[in-house]
């Protein structure tokens, strides 16, 4: 997970990466690091792949 510290406060911004490529596949940004946040950027990743 990044932290981006940004002129309003705090960007977290979890992501999906493939390994061998180091693409990234999915990520999501929030204020605050949660584990609905992380669910989020699965979902994301889920989603490019149509994965059910």
């Amino acid at each position: 997970m990044t932290e981006i510290d940004t002129g309003e406060g705090k960007l977290c911004l979890p992501s999906v990466h493939d390994a061998f490529s180091r693409r990234a596949l999915g990520y999501a940004m929030d204020e605050r690091h949660d584990a609905a946040l992380d669910n989020a950027a699965a979902e994301s990743f889920n989603s490019v792949l149509k994965v059910e």
